[in-house]
């Protein structure tokens, strides 16, 4: 499908500034700034309607990880987009954060439509995709928690006294007890993505060889 509108949206955290590029005029058509909700997504989509055809539009959104991570699910199925790098945009451009959000949005709808011809359609992880992401995340920062604990208690205990280490020893417990909790949920996750789980049986069929780590303990 040919691109005819290109759009460029400015991420912070509670607001969406949203920019359609007037391609003639090299100059902002219609300016939107909508709250980084889901109601503010559905009153993007209204809006959007309202000026554009969704199937010849072309969304460029400055990556900023988590707080993008709510609109880009959104659009994933609804209209065309793609996740640039800062930097990129930045060099091609010369962006500058924080002062005012309009012009860093015409900024990036500008990009977009420069660079229509090299840009690809983005496509977001699934939800359970997300999930797993997450839990491991939580997984190795528990697992980081456990071994500090573990290396106090291995090298430090002559220094401390029997109430300390009872202490050291219960979090310990309890952090293994939520580290085997989290690896549960991960397996569950593996369990029904298909392509996840023909690796994970591949790996576990090699002697020597999990896809987590052993346990602290």
């Amino acid at each position: 499908m040919k691109r005819t509108w290109f759009i460029g949206i400015d991420i912070s955290k509670c607001f969406l500034d949203v920019v359609i590029y007037d391609q003639e005029n090299k100059k902002v058509r219609k300016h939107f700034k909508i709250s980084n909700e889901e109601k503010g997504f559905k009153e993007l989509l209204k809006l959007l309607k309202e000026e554009v055809c969704l199937e010849q539009t072309f969304i460029c959104l400055e990556y900023c990880g988590i707080y993008g991570l709510g609109i880009g699910l959104f659009l994933d199925g609804k209209v065309d987009f793609n996740f640039c790098s800062p930097l990129h945009i930045k060099r091609s451009l010369g962006l500058t954060r924080g002062k005012n959000d309009k012009l860093d949005a015409y900024k990036i709808a500008r990009f977009c439509y420069l660079f229509r011809d090299d840009l690809s359609p983005s496509s977001m992880p699934t939800a359970n995709m997300l999930k797993l992401k997450s839990l491991m995340s939580e997984r190795n920062r528990v697992v980081k928690s456990a071994k500090i604990e573990k290396t106090v208690l291995k090298e430090l205990s002559v220094q401390l006294d029997s109430k300390s280490i009872k202490r050291m020893e219960k979090r310990l417990k309890w952090l293994n007890g939520d580290i085997k909790i989290i690896e549960k949920e991960i397996l569950e996750i593996i369990r029904i993505e298909p392509e996840l789980e023909e690796s994970y049986n591949l790996l576990i069929s090699i002697t020597g060889i999990g896809l987590l780590p052993v346990i602290v303990g």
